[in-house]
């Protein structure tokens, strides 16, 4: 709120000036109360800043046999209930004549131009309503009508609240515009990752480097001969015919995870511990090992720090899941496909599972890239279509197919894929930047337009051109006898209403 009006302006409180009511539900049990023509808006259909209708109507009969008021065009409407309160507070004109329900209250003056300037008065002021008015409530929140009604808002000459109006417009759409091509930037971006870790996977990346090194070839940690079986690990996995016909360089090879565990590539793969096992929330506190669940396993690293701690008893009982510094975690049941290296002792919920190296043959770094690409997530949501959930068992994770370059080709491609992908960082950290500053554009414009910054005042261009203007003052007197007026014809025709409902009774 500003401290010192510019040279025309007035302050007004806002009940002195509006009428304003609130709304309320029909009874959904009586079908002739829905289904007519009378839009009825509710706090979800408070997107834009004008608006003619929702997404229910009401009938004629609903607006006469209930409490509901109809708002006539112009009316101010703001949401005052409703969990979006938390960071935004929706508030519309209406174009045409609408009911409205409990969340909603409507203000109405009897001049169209203060209308509208109330509904931009309430804009920029939005985040003082939040933050002093706003009651935060067990589901959602509130914010105090009475402290609404009483608001105090400045208001300048009418030539000057349009100028305003305008330029205020003009600014937003610019806005916008800046919003909506900010907007395109995440998709090029999950593109541009997707392409470069396709590139990786196919060899595309690294060709000029195999030019370079014609005698690097696969190695893997035992001779590919006789293979010896593990315990619930498939002796032999047939390659899917879509998966055989993706071509790889020839110094590539293309594995089943089962044949790497056989071979020593991979030296164990296994998730968390299930069923009496798995500790209870009780358990978890702040302290102990982390226990990372697939929330944690993001944008290829892992958030220690929010996982739940285990110590104790409950750490004690636990089995399996024991993550090692090294070891590449895969979230492979909820939010399925992640992938990070692991940097730190933990433990793993069935939500994730660890893929153990042997990094003399199987890079961990290139490992994550090789995870988090397309190839193998087509893999993952082919088990996934099957199932029809959004998890891939241990047991189908043998079935799963890696591609392995040589090692020293592998290190080439995590590092070329580390600078490009860091790129791709620096760009989406500095379109997040963009985006909370155009985020403040507006406000910051609005806050402008109240400190009489954005337009000339009237007074200012009165003085210019030699002119006497119409201070804020004289338009609001005149507002404020018209509605003063108002209310009494109103109180009159319910006084003869009320007399002939007498006589007529007598």
């Amino acid at each position: 709120m500003i401290t010192e009006l510019p040279d025309g302006w007035s302050i007004i409180r806002v009940s002195d000036y509006f009428d304003s009511w609130g709304g309320m539900t029909p009874s959904t049990s009586n079908s002739s109360y829905w289904g007519g023509n009378v839009p009825w808006l509710s706090s979800k259909d408070i997107k834009t800043l004008r608006i003619t209708a929702g997404e229910e109507f009401i009938t004629r009969k609903a607006l006469q046999e209930t409490r509901l008021r109809l708002c006539p065009a112009g009316t101010v409407v703001i949401v005052v209930r409703s969990g979006i309160l938390a960071h935004t507070l929706p508030i519309a004109v209406v174009d045409a004549p609408v009911s409205i329900n409990q969340d909603l209250k409507a203000f109405l003056s009897p001049d169209t131009g203060l209308n509208e300037w109330l509904a931009l008065a309430l804009r920029a002021l939005s985040p003082e309503i939040l933050s002093e008015n706003r009651k935060d409530g067990t589901t959602v929140q509130s914010i105090r009508y009475e402290e609404l009604c009483d608001l105090k808002i400045p208001v300048p000459p009418r030539g000057e609240q349009r100028r305003i109006a305008a330029r205020v417009v003009q600014l937003s759409e610019k806005v916008e515009n800046t919003k909506q091509r900010l907007s395109r930037i995440p998709a090029i971006l999950k593109r541009f990752r997707q392409s470069m870790l396709a590139a990786a996977c196919s060899g595309r990346l690294t060709a000029d480097w195999r030019e370079q090194h014609p005698q690097a070839t696969v190695v893997f940690a035992k001779s590919d001969g006789p293979a010896k079986t593990r315990r619930g690990v498939p002796a032999r996995v047939e390659c899917p015919n879509d998966l055989a016909e993706f071509e790889i360089p020839p110094s590539w090879a293309l594995k089943s995870v089962a044949d790497l565990l056989m071979l020593g590539t991979l030296k164990d793969i296994k998730d968390g511990n299930h069923g009496s096992n798995h500790p209870k929330t009780a358990e978890l506190g702040d302290h102990g090992l982390p226990f990372i669940t697939a929330a944690q396993v993001k944008n290829y690293k892992i958030d220690y720090e929010s996982a739940p701690k285990i110590t104790g008893q409950p750490l004690k009982r636990l089995k399996v899941g024991f993550a090692e510094k090294g070891d590449v975690i895969l979230t492979h049941k909820g939010t399925v496909g992640r992938a990070a290296v692991n940097t730190k002792p933990c433990v793993l919920t069935p939500q994730t599972t660890y893929y153990r190296c042997d990094p003399e043959v199987l890079d961990p770094a290139y490992l994550v890239h090789l995870l988090n690409s397309p190839f193998f997530y087509s893999q993952l949501a082919a088990v996934m279509s099957q199932t029809t959930r959004d998890f891939v068992p241990i047991s189908e994770q043998y079935r799963l197919f890696l591609i392995l370059p040589p090692v020293e080709e592998q290190r080439e491609i995590g590092r070329r894929l580390g600078l490009l992908l860091d790129a791709a960082d620096k760009v989406q950290q500095a379109f997040q930047d963009a985006t909370a500053r155009t985020d403040r554009l507006t406000q910051s414009v609005l806050a402008k337009a109240f400190r009489g910054e954005l337009v000339p005042t009237e007074a200012e261009l009165a003085r210019r051109e030699g002119r006497e203007y119409e201070p804020a003052s004289v338009l609001l007197e005149r507002i404020r006898a018209e509605r003063e007026n108002q209310v009494k014809s109103l109180q009159v025709s319910k006084h003869k209403s009320k007399r002939s409902t007498t006589l007529v009774g007598a």
